[in-house]
């Protein structure tokens, strides 16, 4: 089963992975962040995938106008 490219299965379990936006990596002294979603279900893991995706962006977005400042 194909699931979208940021959900990551590890040892059962699904992840979100997502790489952190080039002009972020200083500031947040990361590369890639990773969110656990809580199930061994892919069909459940691609719909708790959105909000969670939504929310980092929303993180880099925010880390974005924070350097702005």
């Amino acid at each position: 089963m194909c699931l979208a490219t940021n959900i990551v299965r590890r040892e059962a379990r699904y992840y979100v992975r997502l790489r952190v936006p080039t002009d972020l990596v200083g500031a947040l002294n990361k590369v890639e962040v990773w969110k656990a979603l809580g199930t061994a279900d892919a069909t459940e893991a691609r719909r708790l995938a959105l909000p969670v995706l939504a929310a980092l962006h929303g993180e880099f977005d925010e880390a974005r106008k924070r350097l702005r400042l």
